[in-house]
């Protein structure tokens, strides 16, 4: 497969290095010397200097050829029309990354698929939120995926020493409320069956009806607590969009606080949310977290602007005894430092 991807940031990177290594044939656009300069030193891909929303740029790049085209740069226009453009000379299937609401409206839409020409619509903003809400309904498992619309799950959990499965064939450990999907041993996958043996220290994945693999952390030997009560602090757009997810999954986890400081902020979030309970407060002061209201509370989530915010109010709310601390972060350097505060999740937007 060949794919074509624009923008050389973070986000560009990871997927040309994914994609490198799957061997698939990759070309990346950048107008920024300096950028493609680390994608050439650290990639086996093919890369071109320019305007990726240029149609001379890219015909260079034999879009006609290519099965898919990405256009991940920090300016959603410059995504937008550079999927226009793709389209019309020809590519396959367009993806582009935009964080601006009102353009993310359009998916799906006439006038995203017929005249701007992307297939795709990609939103950093809602991919953490949707894993911080992933987390929160599982914490003890170490990936959570949901299929059918919502009503099958699939978690992932490492088996400890404690396990009472441990040891045991699967047919042994006698689970017949959900089915062992997959055992990850050695990073190799086994398909089990009846006399596969489950050992300490494998990853296995269960799969069921929404809710029931989640009960399953016990058999592998993980002290789960149940989240009913979230504090999410930041009331932009994912902490709003977290915060949605959580409304429409209520009687999971029924209890959810928003706080943030800045007061018409507060009030959109005010209307947005039906049953959140909007706080005006700064996140990194102190009286915030004696607050038994906040203190008391299952989880708090850090998911503001600023990472020096995020990891002291994560750090914080540790301190102050939540049980579940979630921040996100934008600069990879920033997770060993969240690691020794304690904090038990981090998310990094690409």
């Amino acid at each position: 497969m060949t794919v074509v991807i624009v923008g050389a940031g973070k986000t560009g990177f990871q997927i040309a290095k994914m994609l490198a290594e799957a061997r698939h044939n990759v070309v990346v656009i950048d107008s920024r010397e300096e950028a493609l300069r680390e994608v050439c030193e650290n990639l086996d891909v093919m890369t071109i200097h320019g305007n990726g929303a240029s149609g001379k740029v890219l015909e260079d790049a034999a879009l006609r050829n290519s099965d898919l085209f990405v256009a991940v740069t920090d300016s959603d226009k410059v995504n937008m029309v550079a999927c226009m453009t793709a389209k019309r000379l020809g590519v396959k299937k367009t993806v582009a990354r935009i964080r601006n609401p009102e353009y993310q409206g359009l998916s799906g839409s006439d006038l995203s698929t017929k005249q701007l020409g992307i297939d795709v619509i990609i939103s950093p903003e809602e991919a953490v939120a949707y894993e911080v809400f992933k987390f929160l309904r599982a914490p003890a498992a170490t990936e959570v995926e949901y299929f059918a619309d919502g009503k099958a799950q699939m978690l992932g959990f490492k088996v400890q020493d404690n396990s009472p499965i441990a040891g045991m064939t699967v047919a042994e450990a006698a689970i017949t409320s959900c089915t062992i999907g997959a055992i990850l041993r050695d990073g190799e996958v086994l398909v089990p069956h009846g006399g596969t043996r489950i050992l300490t220290g494998d990853d296995i994945f269960i799969i069921g009806k929404t809710g029931v693999p989640t009960e399953m952390g016990w058999l592998v030997g993980t002290r789960e607590h149940a989240i009913r009560s979230v504090a999410i602090l930041g009331g932009g757009r994912t902490g709003l969009l977290l915060a949605q997810y959580l409304e429409q999954h209520r009687k999971y986890i029924p209890v959810v606080r928003v706080i943030e400081h800045d007061e018409e902020v507060c009030h959109h979030l005010a209307k947005e949310l039906r049953h959140a309970l909007v706080i005006r407060g700064d996140g990194v002061k102190p009286d915030l977290f004696h607050d038994e209201s906040i203190k008391s509370l299952d989880a708090f989530v850090a998911l503001t602007g600023q990472d020096q915010t995020n990891l002291l109010a994560g750090f914080m709310a540790k301190h102050a005894g939540v049980q579940s601390v979630i921040i996100k972060l934008e600069r990879d350097d920033y997770l060993p430092i969240a690691s020794q505060m304690g904090i038990d999740a981090t998310v990094i937007p690409r």
